[in-house]
């Protein structure tokens, strides 16, 4: 189903890229993003899926504490190469490390979503994976590239969205390496009314749970 345009449907996030991806499915919604430091309380879960799904879930809750009502959807991306998570690059330095790193090599591109009811505090997660490799880059490509500050503000210091000829798309979801697996969310809206209709008595508690559907710790 797509959300009804009745109900008020909040994306937790300023990203062009997630709007883009929700408008052009025709979802209608607003934009709110959690405050900056959310983020920096979710310390590392030991894997990349625990992690997204866990920072997906402190934006959608953090933005669900300031509405009185609505349904927030909030999504959190990071690139895995050998083990090692890859978020957004500091510098431009930080950027052509993460590149040296990806070259010539498949990696992971991982999405926690999470939708979360701001009045019952019903949520639901789901963990979207998508698999690249990327071909050769020598040392003069990845200054190009650098120049032309399309890394700025991406997992990965890269954009699929981009069209670089270097990134192939082995397996999963396109709009995922971009940030948000719209796909996915017919169905987890299914499973949020399922579980706001069944009005659960008990109360999970905040540990990530990856395609599981809960009501989480009232704020």
């Amino acid at each position: 189903m797509i959300w009804p345009s009745t109900e008020r449907l909040i994306l937790a996030s300023q990203s062009p890229r997630r709007r883009k991806l929700l408008e052009d499915a025709g979802y209608v919604f607003e934009a709110i993003a959690p405050a900056a430091h959310v983020e920096d309380g979710v310390a590392p879960l030991g894997s990349v899926d625990l992690t997204v799904v866990s920072l997906a879930q402190a934006k959608a809750r953090a933005v669900a504490q300031s509405v009185e009502h609505g349904v927030v959807l909030a999504a959190d991306t990071l690139v895995e190469c050998a083990g090692v998570a890859l978020g957004k690059p500091f510098d431009r330095a930080h950027a052509r490390e993460m590149l040296q790193q990806l070259s010539s090599r498949t990696h992971r591109v991982v999405t926690g979503v999470v939708l979360h009811d701001a009045q019952s505090h019903c949520e639901v997660s789901h963990l979207a994976i998508s698999v690249l490799s990327m071909a050769p880059l020598d040392p003069q490509g990845i200054e190009e590239y650098l120049d032309s500050g399309e890394w700025v503000g991406k997992a990965g210091a890269f954009g699929y969205q981009d069209g670089w000829e270097w990134l192939t798309l082995e397996s999963g979801s396109a709009a995922n390496v971009v940030g948000l697996p719209v796909e996915c969310l017919p169905d987890l809206f299914n499973r949020l009314h399922a579980l706001i209709a069944a009005n659960p008595a008990t109360t999970a508690d905040a540990r990530p749970l990856l395609d599981k559907d809960h009501t989480s710790p009232t704020p």
